[in-house]
């Protein structure tokens, strides 16, 4: 089944939260959708890239993440981010309500 989202519209859905690093990002997306949607690095990056570059997004350098004690990319969504963020709001939190009972039904 193919799953009508994409994961910028994802990150921003999360972003909405608040600020986040990366493993934070791919966490709050696992746990809206009851750990069915895992987003793979390298399409996450690609991704904050893009969303970065069309301005929906504000990234860079923040202070030490975890026990690794080097600075790491920090993320934060724009006010024009979260204006598209509503606009796939709808789609977006139907598939997320979604992917649970998806999982259900295919252990059944």
């Amino acid at each position: 089944m193919t799953i009508p989202i994409t994961t910028e519209a994802a990150l921003l859905q999360v972003l909405e939260d608040g600020p986040g690093y990366l493993p934070e990002l791919i966490e709050r997306v696992e746990e809206r959708t009851g750990g069915q949607l895992r987003l793979p690095e390298g399409f996450i990056y690609r991704a904050l890239r893009e969303l970065k570059e069309e301005g929906l997004i504000f990234g860079g350098r923040g202070p030490t993440y975890g026990q690794i004690g080097r600075p790491a990319n920090h993320y934060a969504i724009s006010p024009e981010g979260l204006e598209a963020a509503k606009e796939q709001r709808a789609l977006v939190a139907a598939v997320f309500l979604k992917l649970p009972t998806m999982a259900k039904r295919k252990r059944a």
